[in-house]
Formats: structure tokens, sequence, C-alpha cells
């Protein structure tokens, strides 16, 4: 689940909003109808082969945007993507579309015309203003505060990606005027000050702020009304106070708040917001606060990570019923709290990492039924609460690192057959566990770390031909067992660390073809062994 806890779930969010997200360019007239329907996805291929799938629901062609290697590529109301970049420059689909300039002088672009989306260095910045339908602008390290000055008359611009210049709140008065921008990455330094110089960009739709920003950087973007975006750093000292800046922002969708500094009260300000679809709420809150927003029911995706929430508070969640992610990871939730997710009908992802949540507690989850994910790492779940997700057919994420779960509680997963992910890390199981597993045929990632699984296991393990990824460190493998995965040619990365193999072992590996990654720390492997199998897997790192 992307909501790890609240940093991460920032970064991530931002490495991903980078990868996926919005803008817009005036390349092709097409209608500004919003996209709807749920779960509507946009196919991305690079040269043919799968690249991402984007999830295009509320997308507004014209005005959001992919990330193709770097490029911003604004979306045009297409089914699916394919796309190259070849000598520097970005095709999509067939057509022109950016360049990385420095790499490609601005001369030699076939069609200048056709460049909607460039990266560039200062050297170049002088010279933007021939490629007349650029929009988007992505700038490279080098960049700095006097440099930004380069692109001030560039009024087209309605996306900018500075966040690894070396522009700091100085900087941002050049671009003050830039009015058509509906999104900007700032670099991590920029504080308050820098904000001020935001205040007139009343386009902008997505804005992300650093730990450096406090209630009076919110004051200074109160009047960014079409702001449908707003992620703030977990370290930002933002309080109640701040909170009624937020108020002013009707059209959020997402909101992503620190961890520390708001409390119940400052709930009171976000309670208006109600197309709010995705929100990540601070550490503080308790059911007091839960309670000021259970009228935002338009609510997709709610992340309550360490928060004091208790059965009183999970009624209120459970009135959420279009929630389709739900993080109560590192929370106070117990087996009475679940009783309250039984009627989240739409629910894909569920995280109760280290929720106190056991045994019979887990039944309510039977009636999950169209769950995808399901995290339940260092909880107390065992074989009487894996009974009760035997009937979650949809699920492809299973992860029960250092659960209780033994050998006997996964004889309750056989019919699991759409599991791609199953992580069992310290968990009590072996090789009759593993005997279980043989018929999940589309699994790829397998971690097994820290468990009992030897030779016998590996028997049932080789049954797995997708298997990409297994994890097999701390356990009790031998160079015998070693000779079942001779025939697992789909392996990309395994895990051999700190068992009982030699290099007469490394002799099965030879015909891993498609193995990347190989970690051999702590077994009896010498140098020569390593020698000879990197001989013959030359594409191979392998780590001893």
């Amino acid at each position: 689940m992307k909501n790890v806890y609240a940093f991460n779930r920032w970064a991530l969010a931002f490495v991903i909003v980078l990868a996926c997200a919005v803008l817009a360019c005036p390349r092709q007239t097409l209608e500004l109808q919003r996209v709807e329907q749920q779960g509507r996805y946009l196919l991305i291929t690079e040269e043919g082969e799968f690249y991402w799938e984007q999830d295009i629901t509320g997308w507004i062609p014209m005005k959001d945007f992919v990330n193709l290697r770097g490029f911003y590529y604004p979306w045009q109301g297409e089914g699916s993507i394919d796309f190259r970049i070849e000598n520097a420059l970005l095709w999509v689909n067939g057509e022109l579309a950016g360049a990385v300039l420095g790499w490609v002088d601005i001369e030699d672009i076939p069609d200048r015309e056709a460049v909607v989306t460039a990266i560039a260095g200062p050297e170049d910045l002088d010279r933007l203003h021939r490629l007349p339908t650029l929009c988007a602008l992505a700038l490279t390290d080098e960049v700095t505060d006097d440099d930004l000055s380069k692109i001030a008359g560039l009024s087209g611009l309605v996306m900018l990606d500075i966040y690894s210049t070396r522009v700091t709140d100085k900087g941002l008065a050049h671009i003050a005027g830039l009015r058509n921008l509906l999104r900007i990455y700032l670099p991590p330094c920029i504080s308050d000050a820098g904000l001020a110089h935001l205040a007139g960009l009343n386009k902008l739709r997505y804005l992300f702020l650093s730990k450096h920003v406090t209630d009076a950087g919110l004051a200074h973007v109160k009047g960014l009304t079409e702001l449908r975006l707003l992620m703030i750093d977990h370290k930002a000292r933002i309080t109640d106070k701040g909170m009624r800046y937020v108020a002013n922002f009707k059209k959020l969708e997402i909101l992503l708040l620190p961890a520390r500094g708001i409390t119940d009260n400052g709930m009171r300000h976000i309670k208006g917001l109600l197309h709010l679809r995705d929100l990540t709420l601070p550490k503080d809150i308790t059911d007091k606060g839960l309670a000021h927003l259970r009228h935002l029911t338009n609510l997709r995706e709610l992340a309550l990570i360490g928060n004091n929430i208790t059965e009183k508070g999970m009624s209120y969640i459970g009135g959420f019923n279009r929630l389709e992610e739900l993080c109560l990871a590192y929370s106070r939730v117990g087996n009475e709290g679940l009783v309250y997710l039984s009627g989240l009908r739409k629910l894909k992802d569920l995280d109760l990492s280290r929720a106190a949540v056991y045994g019979a507690g887990l039944a309510p989850l039977a009636k999950l039924k169209d769950l995808e994910e399901l995290h339940l790492s260092n909880t107390g779940a065992d074989d009487e609460g894996l009974s009760y997700l035997a009937g979650l057919d949809r699920l492809r994420v299973l992860d029960l690192a250092c659960s209780r779960v033994t050998d006997q509680g996964l004889v309750h997963l056989r019919g699991l057959t759409e599991l791609e992910y199953l992580n069992l890390i310290g968990a009590e199981v072996g090789d009759t566990g593993m005997s279980y597993l043989e018929g999940l045929a589309n699994l790829k990632d397998l971690s097994l770390a820290c468990t009992n699984v030897g030779d016998e296991g590996l028997r049932s393990i080789s049954r797995l031909g997708l298997l990409e990824d297994l994890g097999l460190a701390h356990t009790q493998i031998t160079d015998a067992g070693l000779a079942y995965i001779a025939g697992m040619d789909s392996l990309q990365t395994l895990d051999l660390e700190d068992n009982a193999i030699s290099d007469a072992g490394l002799k099965h590996l030879e015909g891993l073809w498609n193995l990347r990654k190989l970690w051999l720390e702590g077994t009896g492997v010498t140098e020569e062994g390593v020698r000879c199998l990197q001989a013959a897997l030359p594409y191979c790192e392998i780590y001893r």
C-alpha cells in the first residue's frame, strides 16, 4: 500500500505524481470533458513494451499529463500511449513531442512547433522562445536563481519542474508572472518567503510544500482556490491556525497533512471540502477529529497512520462506503474496530500492519470480496484468521510478515490463484506449507526469509513458473535444494544469504539466464565459485 507512513507516502506520492500526473497544453482541439468512470486506465508502453498503467479517473484532456522518463507529456484523451526516446527526442504514438536540450540543438529539431515538453539546463533557457508550443518544462540541477529569470516571459508554460535545481526563495520572484501555471514542483528548500511569490498564480491546481513551510506560508497561498491537490511534508510546522487557510481550497481532491501539529480542532476547517477523495491525517487525530469529517462521503483513499482511533472512530470510517484504500498501520485499532469495515464493499487495499488484530477478529474481512491488497505484517494474524481470507479470490498482494501464521494456515491460501505477491518473512512456516502454494500459478514475488523452508520446500516452489523474485535468506536451503531452482528460468532476483550453500550448489544456477541480482553473503561459496557463476551469468549482479 502506498500509505506506509506520512513522510514516505508524501515522498512516494511525489514520485508517482512525477511519473503520472496533470498538465495542460494547446496542441490539439479536444473537448474538456472530465473522465468520470471509475477505474479507467491508460496503458503506456515504451517501444511496445509495458511501461506503466495509469489510473486516469477524473482526468481532463489537455490538463492532465504523464511522465515519460522525465518528459511531462500532456494527455490528450488517448486510450493508450506508446513512446520512444531516440537521439534526445521524445516521440509519442509516432509523433515528435519533446526534446532534451543540450543533447540536441534547437536548430536540429525536425519540427520545433511539435515540441510541447522539454528538459533544459541553464545554457538553453534563453532559446526556449524558439519552441512556440512549449508548455511543460523540467530544469536540471545546475539552474540557479539568476537562470530562472530567463524563463520569465514563457507565458505559455502550464507545468514547471524546478525540484532538482538550486533555486531559492528569492528566485521564485522570476516566475511570479507565469499566470498560466497549473502545476509547479518546488525545490525542498522553499519556505514561507518563497510562497509569497506564488500568490498570484491563481490557476495552480497542484502544490507540494516542504518541511520549511509554516502557517504563514499557507496564508500566502490562501487565494489559490483552484487547487485540486495539496501535499505538505510530514515535518512542516502547520497548526490548527494554518488549517483555516486550507478551508479556502473548496475544490481540493487530494490532501496530505503533516504528521504533527494539527489537532482534532483543526479538522473542523476541512469538513467542508466535499470533493476530497484522498486524505492523509496527522498522527494526533482521535475519534473527536474524525467526527468532523463524517460528511466527506466522496473519500476513496484514507490514511490514518499511527493515529489514536478507537472503536468509536472506526464507526465513522464505516460510513465512508466509497473507500477503495484504507491505511490503519501502526494504529490502536483492534478486533472490535474491524467490525465496521464489513460494509466497505468497494475496498481494494487495506493496510493493518502492526494493528492489534488476530484470530476471529479478521472475520469481517471475509465480506470484502473486491480486496486486492491486504497487509497484515507484524500483527497477531494466525491460522484461524487466515481461514476468513479463503474466499478473497481477487487478492493479488498479501503481506503476512512476522505474523503468527504456520503451515496449517497456508492451506487457506490454496484458492487465492490471483496472488502475485506473498510475504511470509519471519512466519513459522516450512516445507509442508510450501506444498499448499503449488497452485498459485500467478505468483511473481515470494518472500520466505527467516522461515523454516528447506530443500523439500523448494521442490514445491519450483512449480511456480512465473516467479520472478524469491527471497530465501536465513532459511534451511542446501546445495541439494538448489537443484530444484535450476529450471526456474523466470527468476530475476534470488536471495540466498546465510544458507549452507557451497560452490557445488552454484552450478545449479548457471542456466538462470534472466537472473539479474543474486545475494550470497554469509554462505560457503568461494571467490572462484562466484567467478565461474559470473562467467555463466554475465548480466547478473552477484553480492558476496
